[in-house]
């Protein structure tokens, strides 16, 4: 009852925040809010003091910057086995649920990293991993992004991918077919 009753403090400081998915009662405090259900609590004003789970020591979160691993990183990450504990079987977009008011969903932002940071409170599925990088040669990571039947880059209202992502997609997918890494007929596979 006290950790239930920390994290609703932490709660009521946070200006947006992302919680794990491994944390039980954190997820039945915010569960009602309709956030995202991956990720983690990182997002919190700067400067503000807060518990951490394990013991009660106070640290202040800072935004720390946002490094874009790389592609051979990448695709040992998909192999790996904290990949499969994240993720499971499922495809990475598969969980994310964007928050936005209204029954319709608005088209998704421009970018979510500004100023080498993640700003935002709900950042894209490719955004809030800095293991899942975009390239032509991270075959596994573009098949799940792409439509079986034709071939095409999901759209982003059903991935959840920022604008700046879905262009890195668009891109790669197209350097996927000219580098031989695939042929436009097997989609990738």
């Amino acid at each position: 009852m006290d950790k239930l009753f920390r994290l609703r403090q932490i709660s009521k400081f946070c200006r947006s925040f992302v919680y794990s998915a491994h944390c039980s009662e954190f997820q039945n405090v915010v569960q009602s809010r309709n956030l995202s259900t991956t990720g983690r609590l990182c997002f919190i004003r700067r400067g503000e003091k807060v518990f951490e789970e394990e013991d009660n020591t106070v640290i202040a979160h800072e935004k720390r910057p946002y490094i874009q691993e790389s592609w051979d990183t990448s695709i040992r990450y998909l192999e790996s086995d904290s990949y499969k504990k994240t993720y499971g079987d499922d495809v990475v977009w598969k969980h994310y649920r964007r928050n936005f008011k209204g029954n319709m969903a608005p088209e998704t932002r421009e970018k979510c990293i500004r100023q080498g940071k993640i700003g935002l409170a709900s950042p894209c599925p490719l955004c809030r991993d800095e293991y899942l990088t975009v390239d032509y040669r991270n075959i596994k990571l573009l098949r799940q992004f792409l439509n079986p039947f034709t071939g095409d880059v999901l759209p982003s209202l059903k991935t959840g991918v920022c604008q700046q992502r879905l262009k890195e997609l668009q891109i790669q997918r197209l350097k996927a077919i000219d580098y031989g890494k695939s042929s436009q007929s097997k989609y990738l596979t």
